[in-house]
C-alpha cells in the first residue's frame, strides 16, 4: 500500500539522520523517510554523521554498521561520549548477524529489510521523543 507524504511544518518535523555508506539505499531510506514527513540528512560514514551532528540534531540516527573511514561501533561509541547528542534513539542497520558491541542502541534491524518495517519503526521511536517546549535540542533544526 503506498504511504501518503506528510504535510507537517518543518519545525514540528522529527528529524532522521541516515548513515549508511551504499549510496542508494542511503538515497531510498532518505527518500522514502522525507515523503513520510521527515526532515532527512545523509552521511556516508561515521566520521561525515559526527561532523553533521555538531550543527544539526537528529532525533533518530539509521546507522550501518560496516562503513569505510569510521564504522557504526566506533561511531556510536563517539556518539555516547558526547554531550548534548548522547540521547538520540539509534538504530543499527546491519547484515552482521551479531548484535554484540552495539550497546546504546535502541533496536536492530538486519539486513535485508522491509523499508516498510524501517519507516514503521522511525515512526514509532521518534513519537517516543518529547514534544515539549523543554526537549534538548541545543543544536539548530
Amino acid at each position: 500500500m503506498a504511504r501518503q507524504k506528510s504535510e507537517i511544518p518543518e519545525a514540528k518535523q522529527r528529524r532522521v539522520l541516515v548513515v549508511e555508506d551504499e549510496a542508494m539505499l542511503r538515497r531510498t531510506l532518505a527518500d522514502t523517510l522525507t515523503d513520510e514527513g521527515f526532515a532527512v540528512r545523509q552521511a556516508a560514514d561515521g566520521r561525515e554523521a559526527l561532523e553533521l551532528l555538531e550543527s544539526w540534531r537528529p532525533h533518530v540516527i539509521l546507522l550501518d554498521l560496516l562503513m569505510p573511514i569510521m564504522d557504526g561501533r566506533a561511531f556510536l561509541g563517539e556518539l555516547r561520549q558526547r554531550d548534548g547528542v548522547s540521547d538520540i534513539l539509534v538504530v543499527v542497520i546491519s547484515a552482521t548477524p551479531d548484535k554484540r558491541d552495539v550497546d546504546g542502541a535502541a533496536e536492530f534491524v538486519s539486513k535485508p529489510f522491509e523499508l516498510d518495517d524501517v519507516v514503521d519503526l522511525v515512526h514509532r521511536l521518534a513519537a517516543t521523543v518529547a514534544t515539549s517546549s523543554s526537549e534538548s535540542d541545543s543544536l539548530p533544526a
